[in-house]
């Protein structure tokens, strides 16, 4: 930028600056807006905004001393605005505004007028210059950020309310932000006028103009003259006399790389903030006390976060150089504002490339036209037809979730964590694209009296042929007109026989498959998860059949049961490209190259010269009349791409030099590592032309067929997605080898109830074919060799600083022993930090014998299953010539073992575990917070320390750390510092004898307030809950929530009818006493007695128990109370509280509030205060002094933790929005597991804030089981 441009006091413009307009950014619909001397040119002012604010814990729960004291003035101020009113929900406390003119890189922080002479007094003395002060100089007139901002560069500014008569030329306002949800309520907060109550509607609008939610926010209008990517603000602003009506454009970095926050996303760009290290987690807690104490740090802090454009121009550096290492530099764009969008381009130029499509001509467009001209199959389109079957197929399945071993609730036993390696990677590598036509599919219209062809029937009609091996194993020795990876069906039924390989997806209407395919906020994720997936032993409901699965149904299945699976499976819908309509590809002579551009003209030819027409007609049956025939007959020419030939390969080859050249954190292997990961996500979305449910569902099919093989084979305890945990000493083996003896389904399904107290009976009739034995036939032990961390002697102080964390603890060296020979291991190393020129203490593993053997059990015990036998290769790099080379392989995947636990593990529902190394635990917790602070809330008498805070008092309660302090009367508020339910409960069961005993005394949870972000989708939903309360998007919530122990997804259920029961009755116990099963499994105590309860539950749902609670009450018949939670009312009671605006009203006596049947009553008593619900429980006599004086709307602060403005991700925004942003990670566990808003609107359902209903929309069995069944 010229230092004229810099220099320069006129409006900046996107005329001036042409080189920020950006067509991907402002949206395609803005690329004939730019600024000029004609009528039809727009103005653009671009700029970064961003706030800063308080949310101390403190402020919120109503206690308003700050944490260290201030003298004189500003203690006054604080005080005063912080002891202003006692509420619960508490808006955030608005501190600076920051703006940054794009044009000419000029920046601007204003103060609150609040804080103004406190802030600026630290300021000054700290030897900066003052703030300027929001809205200072224009009393009684509105303004703005953009105003404030304006005027600070010299020009003459008003705004006013934009009248009926009113017409000027559009002038749009272009806000740059990172989560703008945090920002976007706050632009105009601080001087009341147009354009904060303009926003404030757009944010509750669901109309045409309306501030839309997604991965990221965006702002949509209906002005003809600015298009849909821009809303009118409904005011006037006059800039140096001239009239414009303000529009407003919101661009939201917040997904362009996924997960991560503002920090990780400046990494992968290779950008560097100045002054990253300005503040600490820990001073960005308080924001109030730091601006106070840390002037300058706070300084250079709030003008970091305002350089957004200048991270995103590294990043269009860097993503124009990963096109150059794929080799696709050609084909110039932009990229997206999601990883998806980008992901995305990238596969379709490697397409066009593929293709040889010239890249100087609409290279795009040729691309879409080469997918959609002769095909319109992808998930949009099908969900459309929810008419028919053929809907069933906009679904792709996700990942295995399940307990096989439900009743095994701890394992004192050498365990192993075990992972496919790079699951959906290596899955893709093995999947081909069809490009061509639609493929065949076989549908039935929703009628009642559809009649089905069975399993067995449709592969006879298709030409499948099965035969059987010298051992008397079937596989499929011709597969007809069906192409492996490239078919899909989804078949029901009831079975005979247990089953645990097909899920079930159930409890899906007409209206929500329709709803598939609407994309309202152009979100670029399929949210997929509409209705319930679970895996029955007896009952198939939409099951997904694929070439995978096909094998295993065939190869691991009795003769009867076989049988059964054939006959008593019907299929839904079915849909296959057919072999004899497959296009060879041949080599190009010229390149030596795969000539797909001649695939695709053949398959333009063939559709051309295709002279046959569909018909339908009547016709007269004997026995039926008017029957009408419809005969499609259409052409169905295809070709194969593979993915790994198209761009797989590639990215894998780019990111393992990365790796060498640059290290592990390197931009390049970052941004390459989420295009491998993001290249799923993008496969299975309605939103890409690309994307085709057949080859998603095969791609997920292939790796829960592995995750069954490893389940059955390692006789692992949880199969989550792509692994799980087994004991290294006992897998599973067959008995003897005479012919037939293999793996049988049926008898694999049902062992999960042959354990009993939580260990595997001996005298099962079903160990006469298997045995457990170790891994490789021979013991494995573990030698343990204690090492302290030290500082080597001659290495300055300097290099260990990486190494802070570990210098001078004990650490364990261990060793795997077989047959005496060390086999693995984990040591503790002084050399080289990854990733860093410094030395220090690094921890290596190496379990590569594991991998292999484990690898070589699973190819013994399934020879027929290609997952595991097919001939395929493996991607090497050298590390010293970064050379690319293929090495054979037999499989199509292989394993990385995470970790060797030597102290056991405990595990809970489909995919909650704790196991723990000599030195520390890992533990995981789907869907629950299990490193975040939670707030307990509780009445008990137990030891405590008190100090006094504020009339509040500061609790040390069963080891944790001191309060904030205490909330209303008789309640304590414990702050527990990376304590959550689930943890504890977790680290409680691991508390076992350590000699095969389960624990059968573990405490009950307390009632607990988690805190959370407002978003945007879920303000719109429940509009009246955060009207009352005065909450906005971007501001916390606290939500009250009890953990209960029983988990409903544990179990394998027998039918759906059998489930419903079980979900029906456990959550009415639930709703009406917070607990379900649990009350019957109490000791004295109150402790629970886990384990017993959960052997009664497994055995119930094997004899087919369709309602625990009623069998129970009628064997051992409990009363009222003792059936109930003994934290149900604290529960009840803080729920009545969150939903109130002011926490005074219900302790005043002034008007006393209660719980109706869920609602909310008040009644007036003038003579004398009623006791409050809360007090009434406690004992308390009523409070009957004067209720403190409510302030304005003004005076509202706010109650936990700043998002959005931390260097460190976990700072800036909390693990809500990491679901939000959620694309996809290292972990393929995570990669399924999240949902868009889904788990958001389920937590608040549970957590009964919701006014209004919230529209069914279930996360899969793994997502919602482990939370929904979880807490209260």
């Amino acid at each position: 930028m010229s230092p004229d441009t810099a220099n320069s006091n006129t409006i900046p413009t996107v005329s001036q600056t042409p080189e920020t307009v950006s067509v991907q950014g402002l949206e395609r619909n803005f690329n004939r807006l730019l600024v000029g001397d004609g009528e039809n040119k727009i103005d653009v002012i671009s700029t970064v905004c961003d706030v800063e604010f308080s949310s101390h814990l403190s402020y919120a729960l109503g206690y308003g001393r700050p944490r260290r004291g201030l003298e004189g003035k500003r203690k006054n101020i604080l005080g005063k605005l912080h002891r202003k009113e006692i509420s619960h929900q508490v808006r955030r406390c608005h501190l600076f505004s920051q703006i940054k003119f794009i044009a000419d890189q000029t920046k601007f922080a204003l103060g609150n007028p609040q804080f103004a002479n406190a802030i600026n007094e630290a300021a000054v003395n700290g030897g900066l210059d003052p703030y300027p002060i929001y809205g200072e100089g224009v009393e009684g007139e509105s303004t703005c950020l953009l105003a404030e901002g304006l005027r600070l560069k010299g020009h003459s500014v008003q705004v006013r309310e934009k009248s009926a008569t009113d017409y000027a030329k559009p002038l749009i306002w272009e806000v740059q932000a990172y989560f703008a949800t945090a920002e976007i309520g706050m632009l105009g907060e601080l001087k009341k006028g147009p354009v904060e109550s303009r926003i404030r509607e757009l944010l509750r609008s669901t109309g045409e103009n309306r501030i839309a939610a997604g991965k990221r926010i965006r702002a949509i209008g209906s002005d003809l003259r600015v298009g849909k990517d821009a809303a009118s603000l409904n005011a006037i602003i006059t800039i140096d006399d001239v009239d414009y009506e303000l529009f407003l454009s919101i661009r939201d970095y917040a997904a362009v790389v996924g997960n991560g926050g503002l920090k990780n996303w400046a990494e992968v760009a290779g950008f560097e903030f100045p002054d990253k290290d300005a503040l600490k987690t820990e001073d960005m807690d308080d924001m109030i006390q730091t601006a106070v104490d840390k002037p300058l740090e706070t300084h250079k802090y709030i003008l970091n976060d305002i350089d957004l454009d200048l991270i995103w121009e590294c990043y269009k550096e860097l993503f124009l150089e990963t096109l150059e290492v794929l080799g696709l530099e050609e084909y110039k764009a932009d990229p997206g504002m999601t990883i998806g969008q980008t992901v995305a381009t990238v596969l379709i130029r490697a397409i066009a490339k593929r293709h040889d499509i010239d890249p100087n001509g609409p290279w795009e467009k040729e691309v879409i036209e080469l997918l959609s001209k002769h095909s319109s199959y992808n998930a949009q389109a099908l969900a459309k037809k929810w008419d028919s079957s053929e809907s069933y197929l906009s679904k792709t399945d996700g990942g295995r979730a399940y307990n096989a071993r439900c009743k095994d609730t701890a394992l004192w036993e050498l365990l192993c964590d075990i992972d496919i390696s790079g699951c959906y990677g290596e899955g893709q590598r093995n999947q081909s694209l069809a490009i061509g036509c639609d493929p065949v599919t076989i549908r039935y219209y929703h009628k009642n009296r559809n009649r089905k062809m069975s399993l067995r029937s449709l592969l006879r009609m298709l030409g499948v042929k099965i035969d059987t091996d010298e051992n008397g194993t079937r596989f499929i020795s011709d597969w007809g007109e069906l192409v492996p990876g490239l078919f899909l069906g989804r078949v029901s039924g009831k079975l005979r026989y247990a089953q645990n390989l097909l899920v079930s997806w159930f409890d899906v209407d007409k209206a929500a498959i329709r709803d598939m395919g609407r994309n309202p906020y152009h979100s670029e994720i399929f949210d997929e998860e509409k209705g319930i997936s679970k895996i029955l032993l007896r009952e198939v409901k939409h099951g997904v059949i694929s070439s995978d699965i096909l094998e295993v149904l065939m190869s691991c299945s009795s003769k009867r049961q076989f049988n059964d699976l054939m006959d008593k499976l019907y299929v839904d819908v079915f849909s296959y490209y057919p072999a004899s309509e497959e296009i060879e590809i041949k080599v190009n002579p010229e390149t030596g190259e795969m000539d797909y551009a001649e695939g695709y003209r053949e398959v333009g030819r063939r559709y051309e010269e295709y002279r046959y027409r569909s018909t339908c007609h009547v016709k007269n049956e004997k026995k039926c009349k008017h029957v009408v025939v419809n005969v499609e007959r259409e052409c169905r020419a295809w070709y194969r791409l593979p993915m790994g030939d198209l761009i797989t390969n590639k990215l894998l080859e780019q990111r393992g030099i990365a790796k060498i050249k640059y290290g592990k954190k390197s931009p390049m292997q970052t941004m390459l590592k989420l295009m491998i990961n993001t290249l799923y996500g993008d496969m299975v979305s309605p939103y890409f032309p690309f994307s085709n449910p057949i080859v998603g569902n095969n791609i997920t099919a292939r790796a829960r067929v592995l995750a069954w093989t490893m389940e059955t084979g390692f006789f692992s305890r949880q199969s989550i997605t792509d692994g799980g945990a087994f004991a290294l000493n006992s897998v599973f083996h067959l008995k003897g080898h005479s012919r037939g003896r293999r793996i049988e389904m049926e008898k694999v399904a049902e062992l999960w109830h042959q354990s009993k107290g939580g260990s595997f009976t001996a005298d099962s009739h079903q160990r006469k074919w298997f045995k457990l034995a170790p891994l490789g036939g021979s013991e494995l032990t573990v030698n343990r060799a204690p090492i302290v961390c030290e500082f080597k002697e001659g290495t300055p102080a300097r290099e260990h600083k990486d190494s802070d964390e570990v210098i001078g603890k004990t650490f364990t060296n261990y060793d795997l022993v077989r047959n005496g020979k060390v086999v693995g291991g984990k040591e503790w190393k002084w050399c080289p930090i990854p990733d860093s020129n410094k030395l220090g203490w690094v921890a290596i593993d190496k379990w590569g014998w594991v991998d292999d053997m484990a690898m070589k059990h699973l190819q013994t015990l399934f020879p027929t299953l290609t997952v595991l036998n097919a001939k395929t290769s493996q991607i090497m790099v050298d590390k010293k010539t970064c050379e690319i080379s293929y090495r054979d392989r037999v499989g199509q995947f292989s394993f990385e073992s995470k970790d060797v636990y030597p102290d056991g593990g405990v595990f809970r529902s489909t995919a909650d575990y704790l196991m723990k190394t000599p030195d520390n635990q890992t533990i995981k917790a789907r869907s629950h917070q299990v490193s975040r602070d939670h707030i307990e809330v509780s009445n008990r008498e137990t030891d405590r320390e008190f100090g006094e805070l504020d009339g509040g008092k500061i609790v040390k309660h069963n080891g944790f750390s001191t309060t904030e302090g205490k909330l209303g009367q008789g309640i304590s508020i414990v702050r527990k510092d990376g304590v959550a339910p689930a943890k504890l409960f977790l680290e409680a069961l691991h508390k076992g004898d350590g000699k095969g005993g389960q624990n059968n005394a573990v405490p009950r949870s307390s009632v607990v307030i988690r805190q959370g972000i407002v978003k945007v989708g879920a303000y719109k939903a429940r509009l009246k809950t955060y009207k009352g309360c005065g909450l906005i998007p971007g501001d916390s919530e606290l939500k009250a929530m009890l953990f209960t122990e029983f988990s409903l997804s544990q179990f394998p259920y027998n039918f759906i009818a059998q489930y419903k029961g079980w979900r029906d009755a456990i959550d009415e116990s639930k709703h009406k006493y917070g607990q379900s099963i649990e009350a019957w499994f109490l000791n004295d105590d109150g402790t629970l007695k886990y384990q017993e309860m959960i052997d009664w539950a497994g055995s119930a749902v094997a004899d087919g128990v369709t309602n625990p609670i009623a069998t129970l009450e009628k064997e051992r018949p409990l009363d009222e109370e003792s059936r109930k939670h003994p934290a149900f009312d604290i529960l009840q009671e803080m729920k009545l509280i969150l939903k109130l605006p002011y926490w005074h009203e219900l302790i005043s006596g002034r008007k006393e509030k209660s719980l109706n049947n869920g609602k909310v009553e008040v009644s007036e008593s003038p003579e004398k205060p009623p006791i409050s619900g809360m007090r009434k429980l406690l004992g308390l006599d009523p409070i009957e002094e004067t209720p403190p004086v409510v302030g304005g709307e003004a005076d509202e602060v706010s109650e936990n933790e700043s998002v959005g403005k931390s260097s460190e991700p976990e700072s800036e925004i909390d693990d809500e929005l990491m679901e939000a942003l959620a694309e996809l990670d290292d972990s393929p566990v995570e990669k399924l597991e999240i949902g868009v808003e889904m788990d958001y609107e389920l937590m608040e359902a549970l957590a009964g804030l919701d006014d209004e209903p919230i529209p069914n929309g279930g996360n899969g069995e793994l997502a919602v089981s482990s939370f929904e069944e979880s807490y209260l």
